[in-house]
């Protein structure tokens, strides 16, 4: 299974990142297109997570800007602004559903946020998951659950670094 994009040098454009024009909250709220190619035909549903690591140095930990479960395997093309489609999926939660955070954020806390690095670019890297069943997860499920939901149940996986300018 891999994941492809068309954005030059793996970088994501404006759009979806930090100086996008459609944002909420002062994100992008904007989720960027991409195509998952090879699924393994016994799949059922797909779920990725979208994690900047290199966020632990700045704030202690490793932030997450989008978490999604139970998409249909065959939808393999997922299409620019996804995140806020109606659609048949489950939605998790990003980091900005905090306690810590003194700020109501609506429904953008189970969508995408786009990368918004503060001190120099970032590697944000996106994983999914090709998986055997729906998961049983509600939404604004959190990654965590989704990690453990997953167990017994991926035939495959796949990574991609994508980079946040700065």
């Amino acid at each position: 299974m891999e994941i492809k994009v068309t954005f030059e040098d793996l970088v994501l454009p404006d759009v979806y990142s930090k100086k996008a024009i459609d944002t909420e909250h002062g994100m992008a709220a904007q989720s960027f297109p991409f195509e998952v190619v090879n699924v393994p035909e016994a799949a059922k549903t797909l779920a990725w997570t979208f994690v900047d690591m290199d966020s632990i140095p700045v704030c202690g930990f490793a932030y997450i800007h989008w978490v999604v479960a139970n998409v249909p395997a065959n939808q393999t093309s997922i299409p620019a602004d996804f995140a806020r489609r109606e659609a048949v999926f489950t939605k998790g939660s990003n980091s900005l559903v905090s306690k810590f955070l003194n700020q109501d954020f609506g429904g953008l806390v189970h969508r995408y946020i786009g990368p918004k690095p503060p001190d120099k670019d970032h590697l944000y890297t996106l994983t999914v998951y090709a998986l055997d069943a729906d998961l049983d997860l509600t939404e604004g499920f959190f990654m965590n659950e989704l990690l453990h939901a997953m167990d017994g149940h991926v035939l495959a996986e796949a990574h991609i670094d994508l980079l946040g300018k700065y």
